[in-house]
């Protein structure tokens, strides 16, 4: 039988019940899987907050989690952080215009790219002690992926 899922605001500083939760016990895997974004605005309309907002949920939330459940990610024989990101976050394929299509907001594409660099950064730092990865899974069917308005190229024949 698997214990109950954990719900946490990854937003808080409070990471008691996370804590209590994981009982002091072995971590394997944590997926980091929480994601924000904020109305599509043009630039000159862009509310700074909604980028904050993103960034808080998207990157800061991330490394409180990796924080308060190192301990428990290290007692692990192989330890594994796993970080769902997206291509929206690539700095290089955004300079490229490869989504100039996409209809996406500043705040994702920014906290994304806030995101990938949270992946390299702890794999450096916890090198031969914890495996940090990036996956991006591609278009997903949620509600903020509904919103941005997609042009979907074809896969390979």
């Amino acid at each position: 039988m698997s214990p109950p899922p954990v719900v946490h605001d990854v937003r808080s500083d409070n990471t008691e019940a996370l804590l209590a939760a994981a009982g002091g016990r072995p971590l394997d895997v944590l997926v980091n899987n929480a994601a924000r974004g904020a109305p599509r605005s043009e630039l000159g309309s862009i509310d700074p907050d909604g980028i904050l907002n993103s960034v808080d949920v998207n990157m800061a939330g991330l490394l409180r989690l990796v924080q308060a459940l190192l301990p428990n990610l290290l007692a692990a024989s192989d330890p594994i952080i796993m970080n769902v990101t997206s291509r929206l976050g690539s700095v290089s394929a955004q300079a490229r215009g490869d989504y100039g299509g996409l209809s996406t907001s500043y705040a994702y594409k920014v906290s994304k790219a806030a995101q990938n660099m949270l992946t390299p950064s702890p794999a450096k730092d916890l090198q031969g002690q914890v495996r940090c990865l990036a996956v991006h899974l591609g278009k997903l069917a949620t509600g903020q992926a509904a919103s941005c308005r997609c042009q979907v190229a074809p896969g390979p024949s």
